[in-house]
């Protein structure tokens, strides 16, 4: 039996006796399952096995799966007793100690490394930290904490030095997302995770029915709903609402929201303005704002709300403002130069929707490379992926893979860096507490 969908994700620790491996379990499962342990029960062929059998528990669910002897081989088996732990790392051992003269790798584990390729991680320093199932190919963490897998063929010892004669180009990205427990000098900054959810968790059929709207004047809207996000001054979510039509009076927060799907409108009351929406755009409606919603195909958006107390000029309020999806391609936007990175060349750009008050929202993007992001950050950004690959990495470090249709909440105090790996494009909204 195998647990179908699970995916894994290694935790190598540095100075520890006793590393462990965890679990991101699909949504159904994993409901009321808020952690996972494993046993070990059977290995064969040494480090050039391609898995390792484990038991499975999350909950009062469990399975066998077989999974990479790699990722075995490099953490140990969280355990309930010490004895289990003890046991699981001599198992880790005895793999090792277990490869025979014919089986000899091109690699040892920890060994420093330089990769050749893919070009856009060419030079980039990293450490080997187990051999990859197939025998020809690594497991190498690099020094933001992201783990790939490359081909023997594609790196060289350190020692060796670098090949010259590449060139920068997107990498491929290892399949599971890796979590790696170091100790970084933190100087005082506070270790803080931050949310992140796929398209998948905003799904239709996942939002709260909260039925029809009862303030409704065209048709019998109804409504659903899911929160992703709730901070001191901001909250990220889902919504849902089938055709029909309903006013808004003086609203009592500032929401800015991107649209996945549907069409309509919005006109403001104070001059009867009419603006169009559809799915791809992304739309503010400041504090203030009074008008209708007119929604003539099921409008499907994830939003991010600012509950700010103060209060906006008219000229502000009045307005709803809607960007269109093509006034953030990549050719609208606004060039801000090269950033200061650790390794490759990455130009990012941005452009504006709104900025007043406490609320910033617009796009940004950004080409490949690795770079610290604000340490302690003063805001709480909220940002749906629009196309890309990056990999964003806490000062906890944990490592998430973001792809196009995620969504990610940076809450105020986080710090962390960012690993480009496919330029990356977003919509952004800012919340200044």
């Amino acid at each position: 039996m195998c647990l179908k969908g699970v995916s894994c994700s290694a935790c190598l620790a540095t100075g520890v006796a006793a590393t462990s491996l965890t679990f991101a379990l699909p949504s159904d499962v994993a409901a009321g399952a808020p952690s996972q342990r494993t046993e070990l029960l059977r290995n064969a062929g040494g480090a050039s096995a391609a898995s390792t059998t484990v038991l499975l528990h999350a909950g009062r669910h469990s399975a066998i799966c077989a999974l990479s002897t790699a990722v075995c081989v490099a953490g140990i088996v969280r355990g309930s007793t010490r004895s289990k732990r003890r046991s699981v790392r001599a198992f880790a051992t005895a793999v090792l100690e277990r490869t025979s003269e014919e089986e000899k790798l091109a690699f040892m584990e920890g060994e420093e490394v330089t990769l050749l390729s893919p070009p856009a991680l060419a030079g980039m320093p990293g450490r080997i930290v187990a051999p990859a199932p197939g025998g020809n190919s690594f497991a190498v963490r690099l020094r933001s904490g992201s783990v790939f897998y490359i081909l023997a063929e594609n790196m060289q010892s350190a020692s060796a030095g670098l090949a010259s004669g590449t060139a920068p180009a997107a990498a491929t990205a290892l399949g599971i997302t890796v979590t790696t427990q170091v100790d970084p000098s933190t100087n005082g900054v506070k270790v803080m995770p931050f949310s992140w959810a796929p398209l998948s968790y905003f799904a239709p059929d996942q939002l709260t029915p909260k039925g029809p709207r009862t303030d409704a004047d065209v048709g019998s809207p109804c409504c659903s709903s899911r929160v992703l996000f709730k901070g001191k001054q901001s909250s990220v979510g889902a919504w849902t609402c089938t055709p029909g039509g309903f006013p808004v009076a003086n609203r009592t927060t500032t929401e800015a929201f991107y649209i996945l799907d549907g069409a309509g409108t919005l006109t403001d009351a104070i001059d009867g303005t009419v603006n169009h929406w559809r799915a791809g755009d992304t739309v503010v409606l400041p504090k203030g704002w009074s008008g209708r919603w007119d929604i003539t195909k099921t409008i499907h958006k994830i939003w991010v709300m600012n509950f700010h107390m103060d209060d906006l000029s008219e000229k502000d309020r009045s307005k709803a403002v809607v960007a269109h999806a093509e006034e953030f391609h990549w050719s609208k936007l606004r060039p801000l130069g090269a950033r200061k990175a650790d390794w490759g060349t990455p130009e990012h750009f941005n452009a504006t929707a709104w900025k007043v008050g406490s609320t910033y929202v617009g796009s940004w993007a950004c080409t490949e490379g690795g770079f610290l992001g604000t340490a302690n950050r003063p805001t709480t950004e909220f940002f749906y992926m629009l196309e890309g690959i990056a990999f964003l990495t806490g000062l906890d470090g944990i490592a998430r893979r973001v792809v196009a249709g995620d969504t990610v909440v940076l809450p105020k105090g986080w710090s962390g860096r960012w690993d480009i790996i496919k330029p990356i494009r977003k919509v952004f909204g800012v919340i200044s507490e």
